[in-house]
């Protein structure tokens, strides 16, 4: 599986998102070195070792701040970001696609000339991004 789509997969972002919220909630819940002024907080003296060890290997005690925290984000954003230039690529693409020069069946047909439909068009913001086989794209 390719890196971009496993970052950009529905369930990757989901699981991201909820462990950024889950550690924000956290973080906000029990108090932070940073309200304290780099000092460790007493919850954490109070706690037995193995849940001291626990503590101090996460840094809950200084969460926003620690490296597990900023990896969330940075893979949160790194999939945003890819998401975000995978759809502009997408976008551009079907805005210059030329229709097929099959006239569908429930079209209208309108009595103009070729050149007072383009002139009409521009007129109301419309720009001409290709032709082909006698169809003109206009966006």
């Amino acid at each position: 599986m390719k890196l971009s789509t496993f970052l950009t997969a529905r369930s990757t972002v989901i699981t991201l998102f909820a462990a950024i919220c889950v550690a924000l909630l956290v973080a906000s819940s029990i108090p932070q070195q940073d309200l304290l002024g780099g000092k460790t907080p007493e919850w954490v003296g109070r706690l037995p070792d193995s849940l001291r060890f626990l503590t101090t290997w996460f840094k809950l005690d200084h969460i926003v701040g620690s490296g597990w925290f900023a990896t969330l984000v940075a893979l949160f954003w790194l999939s945003l970001a890819i998401s975000t230039v995978s759809q502009y690529s997408v976008t551009c693409a079907l805005a210059r696609r030329i229709p097929s020069a099959v006239v569908p069946s429930d079209s209208i047909r309108l009595e103009m000339t070729s050149l007072g439909f383009a002139r009409f068009v521009a007129g109301t913001g419309y720009h001409l991004v290709g032709s082909a086989d006698g169809v003109q794209r206009y966006v």
